[in-house]
């Protein structure tokens, strides 16, 4: 008798399963916003769920829509004073139940786009920004910032632009200069010469009349009467002043106008 029960179950569990209840926008394309606590809100449309064993085994599947896309909704299920009468006595002997859903429309709007949305509007700011740029005056000196999408941050003047690409002479300041841990324990000269020039090097050999230095050019004699003054560093602290001391770069670079997150003009930045 018992796997018998179970064997005939069967198809009511897979009932139960597939009989849900969609709410759903109207639109396949738009999404729709439930509304906060606070909102106030009004009853737009009810439906009426029916259901077999107390609610197990739903008879009917209302399609719960809502019209406008553009307002904040909320979503309530209730028993009204029919439903109650339903339940006292289609329930006593039927196992008959019915509950209302209601669709409540708030007052806030709020709309939500897709990503293709998304992405033509960041296209039409773009090309705002650029149009905006291309008729200053003084848009052949100035040098928009470029806010990429992945979070890097890019400068430079137009130089070029295309359907997919913007074309910039950017500005850069070289930062690849390595110190390393022998350079902090590795001790140089650094020979101010009378004539204003700099030498710089590994001290091999020196007499009374000559100094020899090891420089990136190779060894170089120097005669002591011509030396202003000689003071004594490391490799490190030489590459930190080399380090800070660069000078900024102009390098065209080719920037993928869908990466374009945002472009700021000078004019903004003047705000």
């Amino acid at each position: 008798m018992k796997k018998t029960a179970i064997v005939l179950s069967f198809p009511l569990m897979f009932f139960v399963q597939c009989a849900g209840l969609p709410i759903q926008s109207p639109s396949g394309k738009d999404r729709v916003v439930l509304a906060a606590q606070e909102s106030k809100c009004a009853p737009e449309k009810s439906y009426g769920q029916w259901s077999l064993l107390f609610g197990a085994i739903p008879l009917n599947r209302p399609v719960v829509a809502f019209a406008n896309p553009s307002k904040t909704y909320r979503i309530t299920e209730h028993s009204s004073t029919f439903d109650i009468f339903v339940d006292v006595l289609g329930g006593s002997f039927t196992t008959l139940t019915r509950r209302t859903i209601t669709v409540n429309a708030c007052e806030e709007s709020f709309a939500l786009a897709s990503q293709e949305q998304l992405d033509a509007q960041q296209l039409k700011q773009t090309q705002s920004a650029l149009d905006e740029y291309l008729t200053q005056p003084s848009g052949i000196t100035n040098e928009p910032i470029f806010i990429m999408k992945g979070g890097e941050t890019r400068r430079g003047r137009i130089l070029e632009i295309s359907d997919s690409q913007i074309t910039i002479m950017e500005r850069k300041k070289s930062d690849k200069i390595e110190i390393t841990t022998a350079d902090s324990e590795k001790r140089v000269a650094k020979i101010l010469m009378r004539d204003g020039s700099t030498v710089v090097g590994e001290v091999l050999d020196q007499t009374p009349i000559v100094i020899t230095i090891k420089s990136d050019k190779g060894n170089v004699q120097l005669a002591k009467s011509k030396i202003r003054r000689i003071s004594y560093t490391t490799v490190a602290d030489l590459k930190k002043e080399a380090k800070e001391s660069k000078q900024e770069t102009l390098e065209q670079a080719t920037l993928d106008r869908r990466e374009v997150q945002r472009i700021i003009l000078a004019a903004e930045l003047a705000k």
